[in-house]
């Protein structure tokens, strides 16, 4: 599966876009139906893989799980975008940024996601 970037923004802007530091991971239900689910869980865990998304213990949010069968079972939680979340976020805001990433990189990794993003981001205070 390839790693969509407006796929990501679009589940961390449920976190920038609310009013609290922590937020239930049931906002995520429209993007949790049997049709999505595939796609969210995969963008989901490289974001866990980043460490960008944490349980209010500190510990990675990873509320969806599978069992040895592939049935998924999904116990909602609270979480949390930490810092780093936030500055990739920054990133993905600007279009500069997005439309650089959507023509340039096809199959991107998130490894090569975040180091463009804070190369990016330190060129902008550079500029400044």
């Amino acid at each position: 599966m390839k790693i969509d970037v407006d796929y990501l923004k679009l589940i961390l802007d449920k976190f920038i876009k609310s009013e609290t530091q922590y937020i239930n991971t049931q906002v995520f239900n429209s993007l949790l139906s049997d049709e999505y689910i595939e796609k969210f869980s995969f963008h989901w865990d490289i974001l866990l893989d980043k460490n960008l998304i944490l349980f209010s213990n500190g510990n990675l949010a990873k509320f969806i799980k599978r069992d040895s069968q592939g049935n998924i079972t999904i116990n909602h939680q609270i979480v949390r975008l930490n810092d780093f979340g936030y500055k990739f976020y920054e990133a993905l805001e600007e279009k500069e940024f997005l439309n650089k990433i959507k023509s340039n990189f096809k199959n991107i990794s998130m490894d090569t996601l975040f180091k463009i993003a804070n190369e990016f981001l330190e060129n902008k205070v550079m500029d400044f």
